[in-house]
């Protein structure tokens, strides 16, 4: 779980960037949008318990939504100053981990060049103790370099979730995944994948499953319980194993590819993932819940033998990071949001293009 990762965040403009170089600090650029860290780190202030007043949840939510709606929609950086803590650590799965307010807010900058206009509207939230996660939906246009691809012009929606630890009423560390993959397809940098039935464009909002209400609320733990079932399935290898986990109706936001509706529907793009890599393995990193929602930050590692969303096998392992949010009723998941490291899963595999590999117009400074 504790990989070594590069600090190094500025690219110089006086000579050609490396590809990997480069990918890193756009990667890092991206991840701004988001917040990460170990989540299991001790707390980035040091501070001992009792050491200041303990937030509630509503609190900590009121907290992680000016992230994403004072500072990125609302442009307002200085709000870092006060809801950040000193010595901030930001992870965002295989790129840079980020340390401290100034080394977040030279990046935020770049984001706003490279899409200027964004708006960030807050879609879920998830509250438990000194953590809350935080469904965002991103739309904007394509204004400035992202990823090396200068402006296109082009209108982007892309999604995201964020976790975030809070502790002394401010963030002191978290994680997150963002679905970059999505822009540079919306941008033309990326082919994007054929659509399937019963789904929705990738980077959009989605269908919206609607629970059942005529049984017993299961407890959180419960809840939580059914979560580690579902990766477990994953670990197994079989699609037919989320028969009775997930409801006949289930809606899976992907992420990198387009929805489905319906088991029969994920399990066909399940199989997809378990021919690609037929030893896929899950580690849970994190879970917490808050109601009928479920979160859940996880590790997976696999060996491409397979074709997988177009690539031909490469006969490489990969490891990557990502988030799944889910909504339970009646015992089961019917509904579920997922953010992977789609970027990071392919430049392990080498099939990045080249398209990626001119230095970011603008620097961290």
């Amino acid at each position: 779980m504790n990989e070594t990762r590069c600090d190094a965040l500025a690219i110089s403009l006086a000579r050609r960037p490396t590809r990997r170089a480069v990918l890193r600090a756009a990667g890092a650029l991206l991840a701004t949008t988001t917040l990460g860290a170990g989540l299991g780190h001790a707390g980035a202030q040091g501070a001992t318990p009792g050491a200041c007043p303990t937030t509630t949840a509503a609190e900590n939510v009121a907290i992680a939504r000016r992230w994403t709606e004072d500072m990125f929609t609302g442009r307002n950086l200085s709000a870092l100053d006060e809801i950040a803590a000193p010595d901030i650590v930001w992870d965002a799965g295989s790129f840079p981990v980020l340390h401290g307010r100034q080394a977040v807010a030279d990046m935020v900058r770049q984001l706003f060049a490279a899409i200027p206009d964004g708006q960030y509207r807050v879609e879920l939230t998830v509250a438990e103790g000194d953590m809350v996660a935080v469904r965002w939906t991103l739309t904007g246009t394509h204004g400035g370099p992202f990823l090396g691809v200068p402006a296109t012009g082009t209108r982007v929606t892309t999604t995201g979730i964020n976790i975030y630890r809070i502790r002394c009423g401010q963030i002191i560390s978290g994680a997150s995944e963002v679905e970059s993959v999505g822009i540079l397809q919306q941008i033309g940098a990326l082919p994007t994948p054929p659509a399937t039935p019963q789904a929705s464009p990738v980077g959009s909002p989605g269908a919206i499953a609607t629970p059942a209400t005529n049984c017993a609320a299961g407890s959180e733990a419960e809840n939580e319980a059914l979560a580690r079932r579902f990766f477990d399935a994953w670990s197994g290898g079989d699609p037919s194993a989320f028969a009775g986990l997930l409801s006949p109706n289930v809606v899976h936001h992907w992420g990198q590819v387009a929805d489905t509706t319906g088991l029969a529907a994920y399990e066909r793009q399940v199989s997809q993932y378990f021919t690609g890599f037929p030893d896929l393995a899950f580690t849970i990193d994190e879970v917490f819940g808050q109601d009928d929602l479920v979160v859940a930050r996880w590790t997976a590692t696999g060996t491409q033998k397979g074709a997988f969303l177009g690539i031909p096998p490469t006969g490489k392992t990969a490891t990557w990071r990502g988030i799944n949010i889910f909504r339970f009723a009646c015992g089961q998941i019917v509904e579920s949001w997922n953010e992977t490291d789609g970027l990071g899963i392919r430049r392990q595999l080498g099939v990045l293009p080249d398209l990626v590999t001119p230095a970011l117009s603008t620097p961290a400074v």
